[in-house]
């Protein structure tokens, strides 16, 4: 194989390997940006989600503020006795009836003992050690809608009570109005907005504690979410309203996709927010994707494995083809020399005449007999 030939095969690997490296390089292109769409679009879609619960749950808050507003600007009348027992329970019933996302509401006197209430079984029962009236008698302030820190009801689930106090002349809390969210009616909520297997959505207090989680999950629920490198702490330590993060979720140890929202409405004058956050696995948001990954990759491999092997095949085939013509070169050379050497050892004058009839070839035996210089018989005719 002469060198050449050589460097035209290195050639062509080189580039066939660039071919290859460059189709790999827009696979990979085109997979990493089929990847960060469908990050993307997933993001948006749990920021969605997210923004559905904080807007049902906005409405839901003033509509408990509104009520408990209306409950204590009668709270002087109840107080001096001017309504009844009966007709006041009897309001606070329809009240609670009127909003599905309330379970119980009371009015409370100074001293934290359920005046009246929606359900019986309250009325004269001592909750000053509640947090919901702990709260505000520490620092009682008529504007300020009380979001207590979650608690575990006598049913055993936990839930959030809102309260707002009723001050006398001295600026005092004299008592207090509180109405205890239904933790299934948010639930369902949450549950409305899950749109896969494998997510999850979660309610939580400011001061970090899970309150209400689905699906169920009983190791989450009543969790400090306050730790270093929580989503919760880098969504709170974002100073932003709405956040979408990646990576491990303190409360379930699991790599994650969350979206999360603050609710904190400001003209309700709450001391506390909520957060809400909404989640997906990230195995099964990108397990499409991978699955794609793979049978492009399988797909490329093959390729280049046909591509290798058809090259390698067809240079091997080019080996061969110029050995034969090496083999038949060396041949020719060799015929043609015992040719020449016949020519110039036969004892007579050789001519060899070209098909215009002029010597191209003669022996030094016709050289010598004519007298003629090789140069000059070479181009010349029998006749001359």
């Amino acid at each position: 194989m002469n060198p050449r030939t050589e460097r035209s095969f290195r050639l062509e690997w080189v580039s066939l390997g660039a071919a290859l490296l460059l189709l790999a390089c827009v696979l990979a292109y085109s997979l990493y940006r089929d990847r960060a769409r469908i990050e993307a679009l997933e993001g948006e879609r749990l920021q969605g989600q997210a923004r559905v619960i904080a807007e049902n749950l906005e409405r839901q808050l003033q509509g408990v503020a509104n009520a408990l507003g209306g409950v204590l600007a009668d709270f002087p009348k109840w107080e001096s006795g001017a309504l009844g027992s009966a007709d006041t329970s009897h309001r606070l019933k329809n009240l609670t009836a009127a909003m599905p996302g309330v379970r119980a509401m009371a009015v409370f006197g100074a001293d934290g003992i359920a005046r009246f209430a929606s359900q019986d079984d309250l009325i004269g029962k001592d909750f000053s050690q509640r947090d919901y009236f702990t709260i505000p008698r520490a620092r009682p302030e008529a504007a300020t809608l009380y979001v207590s820190p979650p608690y575990v009801t006598v049913t055993g689930a936990y839930s959030v009570a809102l309260s707002r106090a009723a001050l006398d002349a001295n600026g005092q809390l004299s008592g207090l109005v509180a109405a205890v969210l239904q933790p299934d009616y948010f639930s369902v909520l949450l549950r409305s907005v899950l749109y896969a297997p494998d997510m999850w959505a979660s309610l939580a207090h400011a001061d970090g504690k899970v309150f209400l989680f689905e699906p169920p999950n009983e190791a989450a629920l009543g969790k400090d979410l306050r730790r270093p490198g929580s989503f919760y702490t880098r969504h709170r330590n974002s100073g932003q309203s709405a956040t979408l993060m990646t990576g491990i979720v303190y409360a379930t140890g699991e790599a994650r996709m969350m979206a999360q929202r603050t609710v904190l409405r400001a003209d309700l004058g709450m001391d506390k927010d909520l957060g809400i956050g909404v989640s997906r696995d990230l195995a099964a948001i990108y397990a499409p994707w991978r699955a794609q990954a793979a049978r492009l990759v399988t797909v490329y491999a093959l390729f280049a494995l046909a591509a290798l092997l058809s090259l390698s095949l067809f240079q091997r085939r080019r080996r061969g083809f110029a050995l034969i013509a090496q083999e038949h070169e060396r041949a020719l050379r060799e015929s043609a020399e015992r040719m020449r050497t016949m020519f110039e050892a036969s004892p007579d004058p050789l001519f060899v005449i070209g098909p215009d009839g002029r010597f191209i070839e003669v022996n030094s035996v016709a050289v010598e007999r004519y007298g003629y210089a090789r140069e000059e018989l070479l181009g010349m005719t029998p006749r001359d």
